[in-house]
């Protein structure tokens, strides 16, 4: 459930002078550790011992100081797959600004490079302004995210990668659950399973309620919300254009053995297949199914293999201006009146809007478990 906070939004100082994650809370759900600068963040990296703790984000923090190199202030992904993050990052609807780190042969560049249980979760948060480039595994938030949640979370900047596995919040779902999300930032990869959401979505893994409206560049399966699906993809949309410098390649997902519905979407499409096969409005390669899923009659799709053949698989096209509208028939489906917004001139966003500052008097919302979840 969610109910409003009355924190204080002035001048905290009981976070001056702050460099550790423990200062404050205990690390429990009830209380778990409050986060209050970048120092405090970067130490939960730092200490492997503590990612199987509670943590919340007191106040939106710059994190420019912290970046690939080792001279003190080094940004350590948190998580690994030998030690992942296995517990509850509340982002208390705050902001982490500038995330930098370059290092084209790290794997697992990403605020939490591994992240997996089912309690583990990341949620109300933010990632402004990142400029990321790793290898493998690279993402904004998480760089393998398996069998828990990422909720209510935005995106923006710049994503890029050496070697596959790239997403604008997540590189690889396993299992794992990404809902209420919208990634803006350009995401790019020299390499293969390249998607605006998630480089790949597996078989028990899932897509809902999320958006992407960034550009995305990549090699093989490449697409708008998944390069890669045997998933699920449930009220969706790309409206970012997409690039592929090889096959595979969609609006929605570059291949996709799974489940979509009510997914659509408007950006041009470009890929290079000498089938024709593998370059789609939606889907590049499909043998999945899909259902309620629609893409605009404006989108340019284009395959520079020879024969230039492209295909319109899994949806039915409709002009532009009729995905503004709640009761034109691509969001009928959809659940406009809590979780989207179609505002009758524009594509529709999620609501209510829980990242925005300026919902309410107070900039916090908190999530609270029940009693059943407090460790």
């Amino acid at each position: 459930t969610f109910s409003a906070c009355s924190e204080d939004m002035g001048i905290d100082s009981t976070c001056h002078g702050v460099t550790t994650y423990n200062a404050q809370g205990s690390g429990t759900r009830a209380d778990p550790y409050r986060i209050c600068n970048a120092a405090s963040l970067a130490s939960i990296g730092a200490t492997s011992s503590a990612w199987n703790k509670n943590f919340k984000l007191k106040h939106s923090l710059d994190l420019s100081a912290y970046t690939q190199t080792a001279d003190g202030t080094q940004w350590i992904p948190i998580g690994t797959s030998a030690t992942p993050f296995s517990a509850h990052f509340d982002g208390n609807r705050r902001t982490i600004d500038n995330f930098t780190y370059t290092d084209l042969n790290k794997d697992y560049v990403a605020l939490f490079g591994y992240v997996k249980g089912g309690r583990a979760e990341i949620r109300d948060l933010t990632v402004s302004d990142v400029s990321i480039s790793g290898n493998s595994y690279t993402a904004a938030v998480a760089g393998y995210l398996d069998l828990g949640k990422i909720i209510n979370v935005s995106v923006s900047g710049g994503v890029n990668a050496d070697s596959a596995y790239t997403g604008g919040l997540v590189a690889y779902i396993n299992g794992g659950l990404v809902g209420e999300v919208k990634n803006s930032a350009a995401v790019t990869s020299t390499a293969n399973y390249v998607g605006g959401i998630a480089g790949i979505v597996d078989s028990s893994g899932g897509i809902i309620n999320s958006y992407n409206t960034g550009s995305v560049r990549g090699g093989v399966y490449v697409g708008g919300i998944s390069g890669d699906l045997s998933g699920y993809l449930n009220n969706v949309y790309n409206s970012g254009n997409i690039v592929g410098t090889s096959f595979r390649i969609g609006g929605i997902n570059g291949r996709s053995s799974g489940v979509a519905s009510n997914s659509f979407s408007t950006g041009n499409v470009i890929g290079v297949s000498a089938s024709g096969t593998s370059v789609g409005v939606l889907v590049g390669q499909n043998s999945g199914s899909w259902e309620n899923s629609f893409y605009s009659t404006s989108a340019v799709v284009t395959n520079t293999g020879s024969g230039n053949v492209t295909n319109t698989t899994g949806g039915t096209g409709v002009s532009l201006d009729n995905f503004y509208y709640s009761t034109n028939a691509p969001l009928t489906s959809w659940n406009v009146s809590d979780t989207w917004k179609s505002s009758g001139t524009s594509l529709p966003t999620l609501e209510p809007n829980l990242l925005s500052s300026s919902w309410g008097d107070c900039s916090c919302l908190l999530y609270t478990s029940d009693a059943a979840d407090e460790e």
